[in-house]
């Protein structure tokens, strides 16, 4: 029997800054004085996003005949909503080494390896960026007067309703061997399944405001 815990932590941050100008009286100046620029402009940017798991595991071998593992993933993304920021994936595979049987005994000599194999799963994706929250952009700037005023406006709509695009998969196998392993080869039989599939197009059309 073995049994594992673990936690797992990530932060992904990207910064960025910009100066700029033109209608300079001379090009002598270069980049190294864009005061000296008649019109000028500045701009920076940072997306940060954070990723927590927390999984465990376990495995249980009994006479190397009856094999079970068993996961369990708990990962929250930054870039849902507070209501949809966790997921939880769970899996189970289950093993059958027919050939350890009592009754296989006298076959050994032409059925080496003989395994039995179903195994459940699910795995979650969170790559959505950030299309599920609301943003709020500059550069709707209004004049009053002789007066420039930079305004803020709502750029993207949140969406709230978002969560984890979810793969479910079932898998049966059959694995054997001939002669000592000399014969080797498996069978395969496989079901997957993607529900609140995360589409970008989806998003676009949920987010009327987006460009």
């Amino acid at each position: 029997l073995n049994v594992m815990l673990g936690y797992s932590y990530e932060k992904y941050s990207a910064e960025s800054r910009s100066a700029n100008g033109k209608g300079f009286s001379t090009d002598l100046f270069e980049w190294n004085n864009l005061g000296a620029a008649s019109i000028k402009g500045v701009s920076s940017s940072k997306t940060e996003n954070l990723l927590a798991s927390f999984f465990g595991r376990v495995n249980y071998s009994y006479k190397d005949r009856y094999l079970l593992t068993a996961t369990l993933r708990a990962d929250g993304a930054s870039n849902f909503a507070e209501n949809n920021r966790w997921g939880y994936f769970p899996s189970v595979a289950l093993g059958w080494r027919f050939t350890e049987e009592e009754f296989m005994k006298p076959m050994t000599s032409v059925l080496s390896n003989g395994k039995l194999r179903v195994s459940f799963g699910q795995t979650g994706n969170s790559n959505i960026g950030n299309n599920a929250l609301a943003l709020y952009s500059t550069g709707y700037n209004y004049n009053f007067g002789d007066q420039q005023s930079i305004g803020v406006a709502q750029s993207q709509l949140a969406n709230p309703n978002l969560k984890w695009e979810t793969t479910t998969e079932l898998n049966v196998g059959l694995d054997f061997g001939f002669f000592q392993n000399r014969i080797t080869g498996s069978m395969e039989f496989f079901t997957r399944r993607v529900d609140d599939l995360l589409d970008e197009k989806v998003l676009m059309q949920y987010n009327p405001i987006s460009k």
